[in-house]
């Protein structure tokens, strides 16, 4: 008990610890003045004060204007997006930047203006012009002649946030002029070879920036406008409608230029509406003085065309915007305005076929046969992916076996969809096609080939698209090998034995179609070859004594391998096959067999011809008195 009593007050003065040390932590404690920004951010805060220009918010040192605080971690983050953001100290300006055409920059004032200091006026980022040029080229404003405006900087006649009038120009374009011009004066109208065209846009005639021309004309000028004959196309000046053309309608371009309308199948239907529904009459920064760029005049038209010719394979002229390449912009004996008929016209950029063996559509067709004039979503600017291509004029391959090449649809891997110097477009003679795929003739270079590989004629066997034969044969195997080695097959079951893989049509258990490293392309060496299907004489071999043909895999010595007129395919009857070897008219052989002349007898009778216990190759059950050698029982000697 008394030890208990002790814990018991060593717990409690432990317990009245904790709670007075937690009572003296919760009590109020006075909070740390927050960091500034510049306390932190002072390399920073140094380089916008040299500035001659800063933010007042800066300048202020009120960084929380515009940015959120973050602490000793994260990132630096605005209150609001741009414009926004600017707004909510400049909304006086709010209205004035939301007319109705804007500076392109205007939702990012950052692309001018520096968000917190510069020494440009109105915190610029670059002055001047300069500025102007970090988007707009500069090579456009600073031609031979200079609007003489542009010394005073492009705020001269455009505004940098927004206007009611195009181009965000100050005042409307044929007020802006006139501003420095006094177009009423008399002299302005004796520049213009006395014409009236005050309150004309001066932009249908002049650049605005500048030009490579006197008088800051367009880059092309119509020749009668360039020399002032006004009068040529337009009545006299001092007539009373000065402006009036002297003949309506095209008549008066063909005053001057050919009429392209007399003698042609197809003219271009703008032209039947007016050469000024593609040309200006008077000047144009587009060459043949049109009043667009080749590209966007053409789709002001066909506008339905433009997202087909978006497709992942595009002709080169449509893609840069040549359409004139191809077409007569005006008219054309050719239909679809073509500058030339059928593939004349594409050989105009293209090399000409002219090999021995022509593509039937590339001789005698059109290229759009197969190909789009245009665009297309298959390669080559194809009018559909390659098979089905091809099986628009070919009858498809079928069959239970498919050259690989035409399965997977590569046609133009063996042929050339256009010329060759070989028979049926093909890309390699036919001797070399096939082993630019199939290496045979590399692979067993200097031993066994067949000769039809040898020489190159895959055809005598196989099918080169498809065929109802395993591995594209012409035939069956049975009827294919005999076609060129003779009557093997009928002689095998005719003979009194025939090989059964030759009966069967088997040839291939034995030989390798193509090429191989044994004689007679053989698929294995002739030992291992016979023994693969002879198993039971497998084993039987692997005791005793093995005769020495067998031993030495020379079967052939005794067999014929395809057919024979003896039984067991022998080569010979009887002791006739023995004899090819041993002497049997020997007297040392006669002599052996105690003095009984072998000649005549059938030497199968006593011995094993493949093997036995012994070395005499005697078969295992034996005639006792043949066994006790007392062969005068039964022989006379």
């Amino acid at each position: 008990m008394t030890i208990n009593r002790k814990y018991m007050v060593f717990a409690s003065l432990i317990f009245v610890g904790a709670l007075t040390s937690l009572i003296t932590g919760c009590a109020y404690q006075p909070r740390r003045p927050a960091r500034s920004c510049q306390d932190c951010h002072r390399k920073e805060v140094n380089k916008f004060e040299e500035a001659g220009n800063i933010h007042a918010p800066v300048e202020k040192g009120n960084c929380d204007a515009c940015h959120e605080r973050h602490g000793l971690v994260g990132s630096l983050r605005l209150k609001a997006k741009e414009p926004d953001l600017c707004y909510t100290c400049h909304e006086d300006v709010k209205n004035k930047f939301e007319r109705k055409y804007k500076h392109g920059t205007l939702d990012k004032c950052s692309s001018c203006h520096n968000p917190h200091s510069s020494n440009n006026k109105f915190l610029l980022i670059d002055s001047g012009d300069s500025l102007c040029y970090k988007c707009h080229a500069k090579k456009g404003f600073r031609k031979k002649k200079v609007h003489e405006a542009l010394s005073g900087g492009c705020l001269t006649c455009h505004d940098p946030h927004s206007s009611d009038n195009k181009d965000i120009l100050v005042e409307k374009k044929e007020l802006l002029c006139s501003t420095c011009h006094d177009l009423k004066d008399v002299s302005f109208k004796e520049k213009h070879s006395g014409y009236p065209v005050a309150g004309s846009d001066c932009n249908r005639c002049h650049a605005p920036h500048s030009s490579s021309n006197e008088k800051l004309l367009k880059e092309h000028v119509h020749p009668p406008f360039g020399s002032g004959s006004c009068n040529i196309c337009h009545d006299d000046p001092k007539s009373a409608d000065p402006l009036k053309l002297k003949t309506a309608g095209n008549e008066l371009c063909y005053g001057c230029h050919k009429n392209l309308e007399k003698n042609v199948k197809y003219v271009h239907s703008p032209l039947k509406k007016g050469c000024t529904s593609c040309h200006d009459p008077h000047t144009s920064n587009n060459k043949y003085q049109l009043i667009t760029s080749d590209k966007k005049l053409c789709y002001s038209c066909h506008s339905s065309l433009k997202n087909k010719f978006k497709e992942e394979s595009i002709h080169a002229p449509v893609k840069s915007g040549d359409c004139t390449s191809c077409h007569s912009p005006h008219s054309s004996n050719n239909k679809y305005q073509l500058l030339k008929p059928g593939n004349s016209l594409c050989y105009s950029c293209h090399d000409k076929f002219k090999k021995k063996f022509i593509h039937l559509p590339v001789a005698y067709m059109d290229c759009t046969v197969c190909h789009s004039p245009h665009a297309s979503k298959n390669p080559d600017l194809l009018l559909k992916k390659t098979v089905p291509l091809c099986y628009s004029c070919h009858t498809p391959f079928k069959g239970s076996s498919i050259h690989t090449a035409v399965r997977k649809g590569e046609c133009l891997k063996c042929h050339d969809p256009h010329e060759s110097d070989y028979s049926k477009q093909l890309r390699l003679s036919k001797d070399k096609l096939c082993f630019s795929c199939h290496n045979f003739k590399d692979k067993y270079k200097g031993e066994f080939v067949h000769a039809p590989v040898e020489a190159g004629k895959c055809l005598n066997c196989h099918k080169p698209h498809s065929s109802n034969v395993k591995d594209q044969l012409i035939a069956p195997v049975k009827k294919l090998c005999v076609s060129c080695h003779g009557d093997i097959q009928k002689k095998a079951r005719e003979k009194t034995s025939g090989h059964q893989p030759v009966i069967k049509g088997e040839c291939t258990s034995c030989h390798s179609p193509h090429a191989g490293k044994n004689k007679m392309l053989l698929v294995k060496p002739l030992k291992k070859l016979c023994l693969g299907c002879h198993k039971d004489l497998e084993e039987k071999l692997k005791t005793g004594v093995v005769h020495y043909p067998v031993r030495n895999g020379e079967c052939l010595s005794c067999h014929n391998p395809h057919f024979s007129d003896n039984n067991n395919l022998l080569v010979a009857k009887g002791a006739e096959v023995c004899s090819l070897c041993h002497g049997v008219k020997s007297k040392i052989l006669t002599a052996k067999h105690d003095g009984i002349e072998v000649l005549g007898s059938n030497c199968l009778e006593c011995h094993n011809p493949h093997g036995s216990k012994d070395r005499s190759l005697t078969r295992k059950v034996e005639h006792l008195p043949f066994k006790e050698k007392k062969c005068d029982s039964c022989h006379k000697t």
